[in-house]
């Protein structure tokens, strides 16, 4: 969409956007997203699949159905922190679908889905609680656009955009980087 013809924009977290373009009174989001405005979404068109439904005035217009695929960075990343001794690979989703969880299977990882921050961190306290003490547990928060809490985890990484150079509670920061720049920093430190 033309950024020009945007009128107005609500992000609503989780759920998806609710936008004026063109004139037109636009939802684009989650299921939840279409019904916390009363508009129905047909049975046939509900699906456990990464969907993204959209209405246009109030009424339903269709969904688009997207597929996540693990990208080539990650699976090399995943291979090479593996290579480095890391027993345990864990991911946290705020979605849940089929995609992600071909990814987490991909990437020979568990998967934690939509948890919210109090159950992320009683989780990452049962992770950690269940290693031998002669292991750390490393937390990385991917796109990290606010100062996160600290996670209980020994070690905290935070991947920024250098737009975003604020303050983080963590031990390092990786900028304008990837999971790879990631490993570097676990190689270099071991």
């Amino acid at each position: 969409i033309n950024d020009i013809l945007v009128e107005s924009k609500l992000d609503i977290p989780r759920c998806g956007v609710e936008a004026y373009v063109g004139g037109l009174h636009l939802f684009v989001g989650t299921r939840e997203l279409m019904l916390l405005h009363s508009i129905t979404v047909p049975e046939e068109d509900l699906t456990d699949g990464y969907a993204v439904y959209v209405a246009v005035q109030g009424t339903y217009a269709g969904r688009l159905m997207l597929q996540e695929v693990a990208n080539l960075q990650a699976k090399e990343a995943m291979e090479d922190f593996r290579a480095l001794g890391v027993r345990t690979v864990t991911l946290f989703s705020p979605a849940q679908n089929e995609s992600v969880t071909a990814i987490a299977r991909e990437l020979k990882a568990q998967l934690f889905c939509k948890l919210k921050p109090e159950e992320k961190e009683l989780t990452l306290n049962k992770l950690q609680k269940a290693m031998p003490r002669t292991e750390s547990l490393l937390y990385i928060e991917k796109d990290c656009e606010s100062r996160p809490k600290r996670s209980p985890a020994d070690v905290n990484a935070c991947m920024i955009r250098s737009d975003n150079l604020e303050q983080f509670d963590a031990d390092f920061l990786v900028v304008d980087g990837d999971l790879q720049d990631v490993v570097d920093a676990v190689e270099t430190a071991q």
